[in-house]
């Protein structure tokens, strides 16, 4: 079995969560939250070659490993520029959604939003350069109102 490696330029705080949760370099699988989205998008070649200077500017990138029967069997074997941006943003929403969750624990708990923020980026060792404490709070808020939003 031949394993193809390739790296995907990623954002800083995307990087830490994937990290922390999947192996390094990551062998791309069917049987987790991320592997078949990535094996989609490695299917899906673009119409256009250009490069988006938003992935450009990402500074880090992620290592991943892929079989040759992804390869082969399936035609995984590109990433546009389209595909790299949706997956950060679909990583990025996984980490909104499980810091959402985390809060509401702590405020059930009778504990701070700000302590619940706080201890997630700690657990993913994200610093503020990354992304910073504001922008999270405030993406909180923003998927809080969305959520209220559906449900009424």
């Amino acid at each position: 079995m031949k394993i193809y490696p390739f790296k995907i330029p990623i954002k800083p705080h995307v990087l830490r969560y994937l990290t922390k949760e999947f192996s390094s370099p990551y062998r791309v699988s069917d049987s987790d939250t991320i592997g078949p989205m990535l094996i989609q998008f490695l299917r899906r070649p673009e119409m256009t070659t250009q490069s988006l200077a938003s992935v450009d500017q990402m500074s880090s990138s992620w290592s991943i490993e892929i079989t040759d029967h992804y390869v082969i069997d399936r035609g995984a074997c590109h990433l546009g520029s389209r595909n790299i941006l949706t997956f950060n943003t679909y990583v990025d929403g996984l980490m909104k959604e499980i810091l959402y969750h985390k809060i509401a624990e702590y405020v059930r708990r009778d504990e701070q939003q700000k302590q619940a923020i706080l201890d997630f980026m700690l657990e993913y060792s994200i610093s503020e350069s990354d992304l910073s404490f504001d922008a999270w709070k405030k993406a909180m808020q923003r998927l809080k109102k969305k959520k209220e939003s559906k449900s009424e």
